[in-house]
């Protein structure tokens, strides 16, 4: 999870959409700021890459402690999971893997939102 956090923060350092004004909200996402804080600099970094603070935030809330809701949480944040598995070729989970950033659960639940349901 914490290096998860770092990669995000150096594409956001890389990226184009920051201007240099805003690059000192980077550096203010450490591990000794207090959680106040890191939340105003996502707040002002939102406005130039959303998406990369969406994924800032779900590396933030990584696994769960002991009891309820214990575990790895899906990375879009999605609830009422069910555990499956699946049998399918090296080439359509890459595909699914790429389709979902990196996660095959999150691309294959991406794909199903794109085929449409049939009505009755």
């Amino acid at each position: 999870m914490k290096s998860q956090k770092s990669l995000i923060k150096i594409a956001m350092g890389c990226d184009e959409r920051i201007p240099a004004k805003a690059m000192g909200y980077i550096a203010d996402l450490s591990a000794e700021a207090s959680p106040e804080m890191v939340e105003d600099r996502l707040k002002q970094l939102a406005r130039y890459v959303p998406d990369l603070v969406e994924k800032y935030r779900s590396a933030q809330i990584g696994r769960g402690g002991p009891g309820r809701g214990q575990g790895i949480r899906a990375a879009d944040g999605a609830t009422g999971l069910k555990r499956t598995n699946i049998t399918i070729d090296p080439a359509s989970a890459d595909a699914l893997r790429a389709f979902g950033d990196g996660d095959l659960s999150l691309g294959i639940r991406r794909a199903a939102a794109h085929i449409k349901k049939p009505s009755k």
